[in-house]
Protein backbone atom coordinates (compact mmCIF):
# COMPACT_ATOMS: atom_id res chain seq x y z
CA UNK A 1 0.00 0.00 0.00
CA UNK A 2 2.81 2.51 0.46
CA UNK A 3 4.44 1.91 -2.57
CA UNK A 4 1.71 4.59 -4.26
CA UNK A 5 3.51 7.19 -2.14
CA UNK A 6 6.98 6.39 -4.56
CA UNK A 7 4.37 6.18 -7.54
CA UNK A 8 2.88 9.38 -6.89
CA UNK A 9 6.42 11.34 -5.57
CA UNK A 10 8.10 10.19 -9.22
CA UNK A 11 4.91 11.18 -11.23
CA UNK A 12 4.68 15.05 -9.56
CA UNK A 13 8.19 15.43 -9.88
CA UNK A 14 8.18 14.04 -13.45
CA UNK A 15 5.04 16.62 -14.53
CA UNK A 16 7.65 19.25 -12.65
CA UNK A 17 10.62 18.36 -14.91
CA UNK A 18 8.32 18.18 -18.04
CA UNK A 19 6.67 21.62 -17.14
CA UNK A 20 10.16 22.95 -17.16
CA UNK A 21 11.66 21.02 -20.32
CA UNK A 22 7.95 22.45 -22.03
CA UNK A 23 8.94 26.33 -21.48
CA UNK A 24 12.03 26.09 -23.15
CA UNK A 25 10.16 24.08 -25.91
CA UNK A 26 7.32 26.26 -26.69
CA UNK A 27 9.70 29.01 -26.41
CA UNK A 28 11.68 27.75 -29.25
CA UNK A 29 9.03 26.43 -31.21
CA UNK A 30 7.60 29.68 -31.40
CA UNK A 31 4.40 28.08 -29.86
CA UNK A 32 3.97 30.81 -27.45
CA UNK A 33 4.41 34.50 -27.62
CA UNK A 34 5.12 34.47 -24.03
CA UNK A 35 8.97 34.79 -22.94
CA UNK A 36 9.90 32.97 -19.31
CA UNK A 37 13.62 33.19 -19.85
CA UNK A 38 16.02 30.21 -20.08
CA UNK A 39 16.56 29.41 -16.16
CA UNK A 40 13.66 27.97 -15.75
CA UNK A 41 14.64 24.91 -18.86
CA UNK A 42 17.96 24.91 -17.06
CA UNK A 43 16.21 23.85 -13.84
CA UNK A 44 15.60 20.45 -15.94
CA UNK A 45 19.30 19.63 -15.06
CA UNK A 46 19.23 19.07 -10.86
CA UNK A 47 15.24 18.23 -11.07
CA UNK A 48 16.01 15.61 -13.55
CA UNK A 49 19.13 14.02 -11.64
CA UNK A 50 16.62 14.35 -8.69
CA UNK A 51 13.91 12.70 -10.32
CA UNK A 52 16.52 9.63 -11.46
CA UNK A 53 17.54 9.47 -7.85
CA UNK A 54 13.89 8.84 -6.69
CA UNK A 55 13.92 6.32 -9.47
CA UNK A 56 16.85 4.42 -8.71
CA UNK A 57 16.05 4.22 -4.97
CA UNK A 58 12.29 2.58 -5.98
CA UNK A 59 14.15 0.42 -7.82
CA UNK A 60 15.92 -0.74 -5.51
CA UNK A 61 13.41 -1.60 -3.17
CA UNK A 62 12.18 -4.16 -5.36
CA UNK A 63 15.50 -5.91 -6.86
CA UNK A 64 18.19 -7.65 -5.05
CA UNK A 65 20.86 -5.47 -3.76
CA UNK A 66 23.75 -6.92 -5.73
CA UNK A 67 21.65 -5.88 -9.28
CA UNK A 68 21.06 -2.70 -7.65
CA UNK A 69 24.18 -2.20 -6.57
CA UNK A 70 25.94 -2.71 -10.76
CA UNK A 71 22.93 -0.22 -11.92
CA UNK A 72 23.28 2.87 -9.40
CA UNK A 73 27.19 2.80 -9.85
CA UNK A 74 27.02 3.21 -13.80
CA UNK A 75 23.90 5.47 -14.04
CA UNK A 76 25.23 7.45 -11.34
CA UNK A 77 28.34 7.99 -13.11
CA UNK A 78 26.38 8.71 -16.36
CA UNK A 79 24.29 11.35 -14.74
CA UNK A 80 26.82 13.15 -12.81
CA UNK A 81 28.95 13.46 -16.52
CA UNK A 82 25.81 14.55 -18.10
CA UNK A 83 25.33 17.17 -15.94
CA UNK A 84 28.85 18.73 -16.05
CA UNK A 85 28.05 18.48 -19.63
CA UNK A 86 24.69 20.17 -19.48
CA UNK A 87 25.67 22.74 -16.44
CA UNK A 88 28.79 24.20 -18.59
CA UNK A 89 26.78 24.70 -21.86
CA UNK A 90 23.62 26.28 -20.05
CA UNK A 91 26.16 28.24 -18.00
CA UNK A 92 28.46 29.59 -20.91
CA UNK A 93 24.91 30.45 -23.29
CA UNK A 94 23.75 32.52 -20.11
CA UNK A 95 26.73 34.52 -19.66
CA UNK A 96 27.27 34.97 -23.77
CA UNK A 97 23.12 36.35 -23.48
CA UNK A 98 24.29 38.14 -20.37
CA UNK A 99 26.81 39.97 -21.94
CA UNK A 100 24.55 40.87 -24.73
CA UNK A 101 21.84 42.30 -22.91
CA UNK A 102 24.11 44.22 -20.83
CA UNK A 103 26.17 45.57 -23.79
CA UNK A 104 23.07 46.70 -25.32
CA UNK A 105 21.10 47.81 -22.68
CA UNK A 106 23.83 50.57 -22.16
CA UNK A 107 24.62 51.28 -25.51
CA UNK A 108 21.89 53.93 -24.93
CA UNK A 109 20.02 55.05 -27.30
CA UNK A 110 19.54 52.51 -29.86
CA UNK A 111 21.12 49.56 -28.36
CA UNK A 112 18.55 50.14 -24.94
CA UNK A 113 15.80 50.62 -27.75
CA UNK A 114 16.83 47.42 -29.15
CA UNK A 115 17.34 45.94 -25.77
CA UNK A 116 13.77 46.65 -24.84
CA UNK A 117 12.39 45.48 -28.22
CA UNK A 118 13.99 41.95 -28.18
CA UNK A 119 14.29 41.40 -24.06
CA UNK A 120 12.11 43.71 -22.08
CA UNK A 121 8.80 41.63 -22.88
CA UNK A 122 9.83 39.32 -20.06
CA UNK A 123 6.54 37.07 -18.83
CA UNK A 124 7.53 37.80 -15.47
CA UNK A 125 3.82 36.40 -14.71
CA UNK A 126 3.75 33.55 -16.28
CA UNK A 127 6.99 32.50 -15.04
CA UNK A 128 6.09 33.07 -11.66
CA UNK A 129 3.10 30.77 -12.29
CA UNK A 130 5.27 28.39 -13.45
CA UNK A 131 7.66 28.40 -10.93
CA UNK A 132 4.94 28.19 -8.17
CA UNK A 133 3.15 25.53 -9.28
CA UNK A 134 6.59 23.70 -10.35
CA UNK A 135 7.81 24.22 -6.46
CA UNK A 136 4.31 22.58 -5.41
CA UNK A 137 4.86 20.02 -7.31
CA UNK A 138 8.27 19.25 -6.39
CA UNK A 139 7.77 19.48 -2.78
CA UNK A 140 4.62 17.45 -2.83
CA UNK A 141 7.33 15.24 -4.72
CA UNK A 142 9.64 15.00 -1.69
CA UNK A 143 6.94 14.42 1.32
CA UNK A 144 5.35 11.78 -0.64
CA UNK A 145 8.73 10.28 -0.95
CA UNK A 146 9.66 10.13 2.58
CA UNK A 147 6.15 9.21 3.24
CA UNK A 148 7.15 5.67 1.23
CA UNK A 149 10.20 5.31 3.19
CA UNK A 150 11.71 7.52 6.05
CA UNK A 151 14.55 5.80 5.44
CA UNK A 152 15.55 7.88 2.48
CA UNK A 153 16.54 10.78 5.11
CA UNK A 154 19.74 8.48 5.60
CA UNK A 155 20.86 9.22 1.92
CA UNK A 156 22.39 12.60 2.47
CA UNK A 157 22.98 12.96 -1.04
CA UNK A 158 19.55 12.31 -1.74
CA UNK A 159 18.44 14.92 0.81
CA UNK A 160 20.68 17.44 0.13
CA UNK A 161 19.73 17.13 -4.32
CA UNK A 162 16.23 17.55 -3.16
CA UNK A 163 17.31 20.82 -1.33
CA UNK A 164 19.52 22.31 -3.87
CA UNK A 165 16.53 21.92 -6.26
CA UNK A 166 13.71 23.52 -3.85
CA UNK A 167 16.77 26.06 -3.41
CA UNK A 168 17.09 26.72 -7.23
CA UNK A 169 13.48 27.01 -7.96
CA UNK A 170 13.00 29.46 -5.13
CA UNK A 171 16.39 31.24 -6.63
CA UNK A 172 14.97 32.10 -9.84
CA UNK A 173 11.42 33.24 -8.47
CA UNK A 174 13.56 35.90 -6.63
CA UNK A 175 16.20 37.04 -9.22
CA UNK A 176 12.56 37.64 -11.44
CA UNK A 177 11.28 39.48 -8.39
CA UNK A 178 13.74 42.26 -7.41
CA UNK A 179 13.93 43.94 -10.54
CA UNK A 180 11.72 46.16 -12.42
CA UNK A 181 9.76 44.27 -15.79
CA UNK A 182 12.46 45.49 -18.33
CA UNK A 183 15.55 44.25 -16.33
CA UNK A 184 14.00 40.72 -15.78
CA UNK A 185 15.76 39.08 -18.63
CA UNK A 186 19.23 40.23 -17.52
CA UNK A 187 18.21 38.60 -13.66
CA UNK A 188 17.17 35.73 -15.34
CA UNK A 189 20.29 35.02 -17.27
CA UNK A 190 22.20 35.40 -14.20
CA UNK A 191 20.12 32.95 -12.59
CA UNK A 192 20.66 30.59 -15.34
CA UNK A 193 24.58 31.04 -14.76
CA UNK A 194 24.07 29.66 -11.47
CA UNK A 195 21.98 27.00 -11.66
CA UNK A 196 24.28 26.02 -14.65
CA UNK A 197 26.89 26.55 -12.01
CA UNK A 198 25.39 24.80 -9.27
CA UNK A 199 24.31 21.75 -12.00
CA UNK A 200 28.40 21.19 -12.85
CA UNK A 201 29.23 20.76 -8.77
CA UNK A 202 26.66 18.10 -8.54
CA UNK A 203 27.85 16.54 -11.92
CA UNK A 204 31.18 16.11 -10.46
CA UNK A 205 29.64 15.24 -6.93
CA UNK A 206 27.60 12.51 -8.53
CA UNK A 207 30.28 10.97 -10.91
CA UNK A 208 32.64 10.67 -7.79
CA UNK A 209 30.31 8.72 -5.99
CA UNK A 210 29.36 6.66 -9.39
CA UNK A 211 33.27 5.51 -9.89
CA UNK A 212 33.21 3.10 -7.15
CA UNK A 213 30.25 1.37 -7.82
CA UNK A 214 30.90 1.01 -11.47
CA UNK A 215 34.41 -0.48 -10.79
CA UNK A 216 32.53 -3.32 -8.66
CA UNK A 217 30.38 -3.73 -11.51
CA UNK A 218 32.71 -3.63 -14.25
CA UNK A 219 34.87 -5.89 -12.16
CA UNK A 220 32.01 -8.77 -11.47
CA UNK A 221 31.86 -9.24 -15.19
CA UNK A 222 35.47 -9.45 -15.57
CA UNK A 223 36.42 -13.40 -14.78
CA UNK A 224 39.14 -13.91 -12.40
Amino acid sequence: MRNIFVIIAVVLLALAVGIEAASSATQTLGITQEVVGIAIPVLVAVDGALLLRFGLTAFGSIVSGAVQGKIDGAITLITGIVLVLVGIMAALGALGLLGLMLGLLLAVPFGTAIYLGMFGGFAHLAASSLLSFTMLLKAGAMVSFVLWNLHVLRSKSTVLLALTCLLMTGLVSLLHGIVPGILVSITDAIAAIIVGIVSVIWGVVLALVGIPGTLRAIKSFVPT
